[in-house]
Parts: structure tokens; C-alpha cells; sequence
């Protein structure tokens, strides 16, 4: 088992900052169709929340995948379900109570609906995604935990043998097979998750059945990565392929477009889609293992605080969006202050509420103070 390593902490606090820059684009991108919009929008912003999009959550899982693995081992099924439980249930709990209602009560009164609080008092609106939102991916990990702990309980040995076979198959393949496979087994899921029968569909659905198929191989991969010090140094070491693999792929899919058309042609841009991803993730280990694999307290500080502020952000940006869009400014100064005080918010409700508030510290971060 691997040791943990600061990088990733530093890694996955980004990755959640950077859902601030993320959402703030879909109000100026001209094709994002977002819960608001602002008459004056360019491609730019449309790009830069595509960008954004390849490699964020992707990432992030991977990281989920590789914590989940060490803390199941270091704490057991029990106290990982109750520990893992705590941190995340309860945040999403607290925040679909409280700001996820008061943005629908804000998003209604923006579009000029009249009876805004009747949709929060059905079935309809609790059973689906709509409370959901932005927290969509907790509900991803949630479930992946859940799958996670049954079988680390029933197959735990049988597991480790194949992981063990899997070690040998990777340690007798070049590199670049894996990072060229990776994208495939992601296609192949998609796949699945295209082809699921309706009648087996839950009576509620929480999180669409694509978005939880198209990342579990992202988590799976994380959880596999933590197996082996020498499989971690692998992954960080520096190589050409994946800076080679996304530039191929990009010239491809801006070349020849992302045709529909036909099976094959749509069978490709879907797999080079998933290659950028996967590339884009690797050069993120890459990069951030080589500067950022280091302790300090405002690492530390950041890697805490940025749960809080992904949790209260996506309320602020469309507040301050809101607000800013009949606002005679260019949009890219309208963009640099909605970042900015949305940061801004998010971080001092961290700082001055959840770490010096108990209650606040457990129904936000699902942590109590010791």
C-alpha cells in the first residue's frame, strides 16, 4: 500500500476551485445554456469550460478512487462507511436544505415564476435530480463507496490475486498500451450506460445512469493505482505519449469533427474524447507531483477549504451573475469579478463559519472539531 502523498490533496483542491471558474464560464459561453446567461457572450468561455470539463472530473475521481482504496485498508469497512458517510451525506444533506433551496427560490424569482416553493413540497422535485445540482458527483461517490465496501467485504482475497495478475500484465507492457486501453474501457462503459434497459431504471434517479457508468472507470483506476508505490511513480513519471496522445487526438477531432453520422466515425470521436480525458489526467499527475509534492500549511489550509467553497459556490455565482450581468462592462471584466467575489464568499463563510462554528464544521464538512 502506498503512502499518502501531498500532491493529491493539492490536486483535488484545485480541481474543486476550479468548479468556481468552471460555472462562472457557462454565463458568458454562448452555447452552454446555463441556469443564466448574459446577453453578451463569446467562444472563449465556451472553450474554457470544455477545457475545463476533459480532465476536471475526471482527475478527481481518480484521486477519490486512490483515497478510497487507503482508507479502506487503514480504517475497515465499518469505520470507513461511518467516516466516509459523515463527510459526505451530511453536506449534502445540509446544502440541499438550505442553499440549494434558497437557489431555486432565486433562480424562480430571476425567471419571473410566481409560485416558486410549491415544485420543493412534491415528490417529484426530491426523487429526481433537480435538488441535486451541483453535487451530482457526491452522489457518484456515494455510490461507488457503497460498491467499494461490499466488495472489499465478500471478495477482498480473490481481488488482490487479480490485481496481482494485473501488476504482471502492465510490468510486461509498454506504457503507452495502458494510456491507449484506458480511453477504450471508458468508451465501453459509455456504451453500456447508452444500452440500459428502462424498465430497470430506478423510480428515482438522483444521478443520470451516463454520468455514473462514464466515470466509475476513472474511480476504479484510482483505486487500482493505490495498490503499488512503483504503479503511483509510473503514472507521475515524465513522458512524452500523453502530451502526444491529447495533441493527436485534438488535431483529429478539429480536423475531421466529431461526426455523428455513423457508427465508426461516432465510435472514434467518442474514444479520442475519452484519450483527452485520460491524457489530460495523466499530465495532471505529471505536473502537479513534480511541483506541488510537498507539505505546508497553506496546502493544508486549501485542501480544507476548498470542500467548503465548492459547496457554497454554485448559489454565489449565480447571485453574483445575476447581479452583474445589467452591468454596462466588458464580460471579461464581469467574468474576473464574479470569480473574484464568489472566492471571495465562499472562502470567508470557510474561514470565519465552518472552522470556527461545531455545528457548522459537521453539517458543512461533516467534520467535528477537536
Amino acid at each position: 500500500m502506498v503512502k499518502r502523498i501531498y500532491y493529491m490533496d493539492v490536486m483535488r483542491s484545485i480541481l474543486m476551485l476550479l468548479g468556481i471558474v468552471l460555472h462562472a464560464s457557462n454565463v458568458f459561453a454562448p452555447t452552454a445554456n446555463w441556469a443564466i446567461s448574459d446577453t453578451e457572450t463569446s467562444s472563449f468561455f465556451d472553450y474554457l469550460r470544455l477545457s475545463i470539463s476533459s480532465f476536471r472530473m475526471p482527475t478527481f475521481f481518480i484521486i477519490s478512487g486512490f483515497f478510497c482504496y487507503l482508507t479502506l485498508i487503514r480504517y475497515g469497512a465499518k469505520k470507513f462507511a461511518r467516516v466516509r458517510l459523515e463527510r459526505i451525506l451530511i453536506p449534502v444533506i445540509s446544502i440541499a436544505l438550505t442553499f440549494n433551496i434558497l437557489e431555486h427560490l432565486v433562480l424562480s424569482d430571476y425567471q419571473g415564476v410566481n409560485d416558486s416553493l410549491s415544485p420543493l413540497l412534491t415528490t417529484d422535485y426530491w426523487l429526481s435530480e433537480q435538488w441535486v445540482g451541483h453535487l451530482w458527483f457526491l452522489i457518484n461517490l456515494i455510490l461507488y463507496f457503497f460498491v467499494a465496501i461490499i466488495v472489499f467485504i465478500i471478495a477482498r482475497k480473490p481481488l488482490s490475486l487479480l490485481v496481482d495478475k494485473i501488476h504482471l500484465l502492465i510490468k510486461a507492457s509498454p506504457y503507452y498500451w495502458c494510456i491507449l486501453l484506458l480511453p477504450l474501457v471508458t468508451y465501453l462503459t459509455d456504451f453500456a450506460s447508452y444500452n440500459i434497459p428502462e424498465a430497470i431504471n430506478p423510480p428515482f434517479k438522483l444521478v443520470s445512469s451516463y454520468v455514473l457508468f462514464h466515470y466509475i472507470s476513472f474511480f476504479v483506476f484510482g483505486l487500482y493505482l493505490a495498490t503499488s508505490d512503483k504503479l503511483i511513480k509510473e503514472f507521475t513519471k515524465f513522458r512524452a505519449f500523453p502530451f502526444i496522445a491529447l495533441t493527436a487526438s485534438l488535431v483529429y477531432l478539429n480536423i475531421v469533427g466529431e461526426d455523428t453520422s455513423g457508427f465508426i466515425s461516432k465510435s472514434i470521436a467518442r474514444y479520442l474524447d475519452a484519450l483527452q480525458s485520460w491524457s489530460l489526467a495523466n499530465i495532471c499527475f505529471i505536473l502537479f507531483s513534480t511541483f506541488f509534492n510537498k507539505d505546508s500549511k497553506l496546502f493544508r489550509y486549501l485542501s480544507d477549504a476548498s470542500y467548503s467553497i465548492y459547496l457554497f459556490h454554485h448559489l454565489l455565482v449565480i447571485a453574483f451573475g445575476i447581479l452583474l450581468i445589467p452591468l454596462n462592462l466588458p464580460i471579461g471584466v464581469k467574468f474576473i469579478i464574479l470569480i473574484s467575489s464568489v472566492g471571495l464568499v465562499a472562502l470567508s463563510l470557510h474561514h470565519f463559519g465552518v472552522l470556527r462554528l461545531s455545528v457548522a464544521r459537521y453539517l458543512f464538512n461533516g467534520k467535528k472539531l477537536t
